[in-house]
C-alpha cells in the first residue's frame, strides 16, 4: 500500500469517525427536542413558545397598555379614593395633635384659637405634601390594580415580578413639585379657614364624618388597651391564656389610675406631679414597682379611649343642633362638629385638587417613568432572568437551545456528505 493510499484511508477512517460521533450527537438532541416539544404541548397547549426576551417584549406591552385604563377611571372615582387615602393617612394625627388637644381648652374661644392655631401649623407644613404622596399612592394603586389580570392567563404570573419591579421604581422615583406643594397650601390654608356651615345638610354631613371617625378611633384604642392590660379573667380560663408581667403591672396601674378619672370625669390630658406620686405609692402598696413614665404611657392609652368616648356622648346631643347654633356653642360645646365640617371640607376640595393635577400632569409623568424603567430593564440581562421566570420560559429557553444545536449539527452533517459524495 502506497503511502497515498494509507493517508486517503486514514482520512477517510477519521471523518467517518467524526460523522458517525455527529450523528449519534443529533440523534441525541433530537429525541431530547422531541421529549421537550411534547412536554410543551401538552403542559402550555395553544401558546406560542417564546424566550425571555420575546416574554419581556410581551411584558413590557401589557404593562403600556394597561396605563391607557387609568384614563377610564371616571373623575368620582378618583376623587373617593383620594379622600379614603387621604382620611387614612389624616385620621390618627388630626384627633391626637389637633383635636384632643384643642379639646383641653375651657371655653368655645379658647377650644377654636387652639384648633385653628394646629390646623394652621398642620396645614403649612405637612398636610400639602403628605396630600401630594397620598395622591401618587392612590394613582400607583390604581395603576397597580389594571395591572392585575382579569382572566385566568396562564402568562400573567410570568410577568408578576415585572410589573412589581415597575410599581416599585415608580414610587421610589416620585418627586413631588414644589409649585404643587405650594398650590395645594393654599387651597388647603384657605379651606380650612371657613368656619361657615350654610346648612343643615353640612351640619349633618359633618356629624355622621365626627361619629365615624370618634368610633373607628374608640374600637382601635379599646384593642390597643385590651392588648396592653393582657386577657381578662373568662378569657383567662376559657382559652388557657395568661398575662405577662408588664401587663399585669399595666392592668394594676389602669386601675389606679380609673379611681382618677371615676373622681372627675374632665380630668386634663396630663397628669400632674401629686397625682403621679399618689398612683405610685398606692401601687406599691400592693407590690407593683413602676416608674413615672410607665405610669403616663399607661395614662395616656387610658385618657384617649376615655375623651373618645366623651366626645362620642357629647356628639349625639349636637346631632340636631344647627338651628339653635348660639346653644350649640355656648351649652353643648359643638365647636367641634365644626371642626370636623372644616376638615371634612378640606379633604373634598383637596382630592378634587389632586384628581385635576393627575389628569393634567401626574399621569403623564406616571407614563414617562414607566417607559423609561423598562427601557433600562430590556438592557438588563440579569434582571431580566430575575424578572422572567418560570417553567414555561425555561422550556421555551432549553427549546430555543436545543433546535439550534440541532440544526448546526445537521448542517455539518450535511456539508461531510456533499463532501464525501464529491
Amino acid at each position: 500500500m502506497s503511502t497515498r493510499n494509507l493517508s486517503y484511508e486514514v482520512s477517510r477512517c477519521f471523518w467517518r469517525m467524526v460523522q458517525d460521533s455527529v450523528q449519534e450527537q443529533a440523534d441525541t438532541f433530537r429525541a431530547h427536542r422531541y421529549n421537550l416539544e411534547t412536554e410543551w404541548k401538552n403542559t402550555f397547549p395553544r401558546l406560542r413558545e417564546l424566550d425571555r426576551n420575546e416574554l419581556f417584549e410581551k411584558g413590557k406591552d401589557d404593562i403600556l397598555d394597561h396605563l391607557a385604563d387609568l384614563s377610564r377611571i371616571q373623575p368620582h372615582t378618583w376623587e373617593a379614593n383620594m379622600v379614603e387615602r387621604l382620611w387614612k393617612e389624616m385620621s390618627n394625627p388630626v384627633v391626637d395633635d389637633i383635636y384632643l388637644p384643642a379639646a383641653q381648652g375651657t371655653t368655645a374661644s379658647n377650644f377654636n384659637t387652639r384648633a385653628d392655631i394646629r390646623l394652621r401649623q398642620w396645614a403649612n407644613k405637612e398636610l400639602p405634601r403628605l396630600s401630594i404622596q397620598s395622591g401618587w399612592e392612590v394613582l400607583l394603586g390604581n395603576f397597580a390594580s389594571a395591572l392585575q389580570p382579569h382572566s385566568k392567563d396562564k402568562q400573567a404570573d410570568l410577568f408578576a415580578a415585572l410589573k412589581e419591579e415597575v410599581i416599585k421604581q415608580c414610587r421610589n422615583q416620585h418627586v413631588a413639585l414644589a409649585d404643587s406643594v405650594d398650590k395645594l397650601r393654599v387651597i388647603q390654608m384657605n379651606t380650612l379657614e371657613d368656619r361657615a356651615v350654610t346648612s343643615t345638610h353640612q351640619w349633618d354631613d359633618a356629624v355622621k364624618f365626627m361619629e365615624t371617625t370618634l368610633t373607628a378611633q374608640l374600637k382601635a384604642a379599646q384593642e390597643q388597651n385590651h392588648t396592653m392590660v393582657g386577657p381578662g379573667a373568662t378569657e383567662r380560663w376559657l382559652y388557657w391564656q395568661s398575662k405577662s408581667k408588664e401587663q399585669s403591672d399595666r392592668d394594676a396601674t389602669v386601675q389606679e389610675l380609673n379611681k382618677l378619672l371615676e373622681a372627675n370625669k374632665d380630668h386634663a390630658e396630663r397628669l400632674v406631679a401629686d397625682e403621679l406620686t399618689t398612683v405610685r405609692k398606692n401601687l406599691e402598696t400592693r407590690g407593683v414597682s413602676v416608674q413615672d413614665p410607665f405610669i403616663n404611657e399607661t395614662w395616656k392609652h387610658m385618657y384617649r379611649e376615655h375623651f373618645l368616648m366623651r366626645s362620642l356622648a357629647n356628639m349625639q346631643e349636637c346631632k340636631k343642633a344647627f338651628y339653635h347654633r348660639e346653644l350649640a356653642t355656648s351649652q353643648l360645646h359643638c365647636d367641634d362638629v365644626v371642626l370636623f365640617w372644616r376638615i371634612q371640607r378640606m379633604l373634598h376640595i383637596t382630592g378634587n385638587a389632586l384628581r385635576q393635577q393627575i389628569e393634567s400632569s401626574e399621569a403623564r409623568q406616571l407614563a414617562k417613568q414607566v417607559k423609561q424603567i423598562l427601557d433600562s430593564l430590556s438592557h438588563n440581562t440579569e434582571m431580566k432572568q430575575q424578572l422572567i421566570t418560570g417553567r414555561q420560559v425555561e422550556l421555551a429557553e432549553e427549546l430555543k437551545g436545543v433546535r439550534s444545536i440541532q440544526e448546526k449539527l445537521d448542517s455539518f452533517i450535511a456539508s461531510l456528505q456533499d463532501e464525501k459524495r464529491s
